[in-house]
């Protein structure tokens, strides 16, 4: 039996699982690497610097990529209804 919390993203365990980081770091890098420019090497030193968390740049990438592939429907949906709106306001 394993315990779950809510916001887990992964039932790995062992040393695959160690490699697994939350929504809101991901969040936090995602923010940082697409709106702020900020590379995945430097990201993670501010994650190890910031917040003690020691994560490798290539976790972020897949981490990212992953992200990418759940908001794609929904970023799909989004284009879809600008499309066919009547009025845009940017």
């Amino acid at each position: 039996m394993q315990g779950r919390h809510p916001e887990q993203i992964s039932d790995a365990i062992g040393a695959v699982g160690a490699e697994q980081i939350g929504p809101n770091a991901i969040a936090v890098a995602a923010h940082l690497n697409k709106t702020c420019g900020v590379s995945y090497e430097r990201v993670a030193e501010i994650f190890e610097q910031v917040f003690r968390l020691e994560v490798n740049r290539s976790t972020l990438a897949r981490a990212l990529l992953r992200l990418g592939r759940k908001a794609e429907a929904t970023y799909e949906n989004l284009i879809e209804q600008i499309r066919e709106s009547a009025v845009c306001i940017s």
